[in-house]
């Protein structure tokens, strides 16, 4: 019988970090290290050069134009309000491919955000019987340690959406973020773990 998924005591590491144990919804325990502070940033800069080198650079939201009282013309960002209105009907296309693009571009981002999180982040062992067990089940093991470290916990260790959740927000809070941002990025990552959770595990046949 697993035990109950939850968060552990706040500890020091002998380099000073603090760490925080996790039992996943999988009975697993890991230990959570802060998350470093620009990780999302980098990632998010990577991935919008990755594009841009792609030839699918991301479009600049849609905007429209209005003239002020004294006859200066302003021009603002569409929103969910202002696209609904008749005047801009030719805007709605492109609206919806910014959208598209947006989402399609978010999505990507929290799964490398996760998997970013899952290697510096946590600490655990790998059970030696994993290998076995996983080739048992015609899955591709990586030999890349680092690869390795993510398809095990991708198969093994993270259970469900609120492990996702949990584990990126005990590593933000870790880090002494804003308690702002992590409630921002629950929100962003709880939107995404539906399809996460579609997506984990992560099987491949052997060849």
């Amino acid at each position: 019988m697993s035990k109950k998924n939850g968060t552990g005591p706040i500890t020091l590491k002998t380099d000073g970090r603090k760490v925080q144990t996790y039992t996943t919804t999988r009975g697993r325990a890991i230990t959570i290290l802060p998350m470093p502070p620009m990780m999302r940033e980098h990632l998010q800069a990577a991935l919008k050069a990755e594009w841009e080198e792609s030839g699918h650079p991301l479009a600049a939201k849609p905007t429209y134009a209005i003239k002020t009282a004294a006859g200066a013309e302003e021009t603002h960002e569409h929103d969910e309000q202002s696209i609904a209105l008749p005047e801009y009907a030719a805007d709605k296309d492109a609206w919806q491919a910014w959208q598209t693009a947006e989402a399609e571009f978010d999505g990507e981002l929290k799964l490398r955000t996760l998997k970013a999180v899952i290697i510096d982040c946590l600490e655990f062992e790998i059970d030696p019987a994993w290998t076995a067990k996983a080739k048992a089940k015609r899955m591709r093991v990586p030999a890349d340690e680092w690869e390795r470290k993510l398809f095990f916990a991708e198969t093994e260790l993270i259970g469900s959406g609120e492990d996702i959740t949990a584990i990126i927000e005990t590593a933000a809070r870790l880090t002494g973020v804003d308690a702002r941002l992590v409630d921002a990025a629950h929100e962003s990552f709880r939107g995404g773990v539906e399809k996460t959770d579609a997506a984990t595990p992560t099987e491949a046949q052997a060849g």
